[in-house]
């Protein structure tokens, strides 16, 4: 596997944390910089993330708690008028 130098996984880091689907793996890749390439790479957003890569990651929950009703749709009523 290449080795890739550090001021790029930290830009990468950043780069797929920012993606709802790559969030996971974009805290695995900040574990491998320093906090101070991860800062220059996203200054504050860097330090957030850097300190986030040390912990568990944890899915982010979009449940507020209320019931999900389902909407019936149907096409019948939809008749071209000729």
């Amino acid at each position: 596997m290449p080795q890739f130098p550090e001021a790029t996984r930290a830009w990468l880091a950043v780069y797929l944390y920012g993606r709802n689907h790559t969030r996971a793996l974009g805290l695995r890749t900040a574990a491998t910089c320093s906090g101070s390439e991860l800062r220059r790479a996203a200054g504050l957003l860097g330090n957030a993330i850097h300190e986030m890569s040390g912990q568990p990651y944890q899915a982010p929950s979009y449940e507020d708690g209320r019931a999900v009703t389902k909407v019936r749709i149907s096409l019948a009523g939809l008749r071209s008028i000729a």
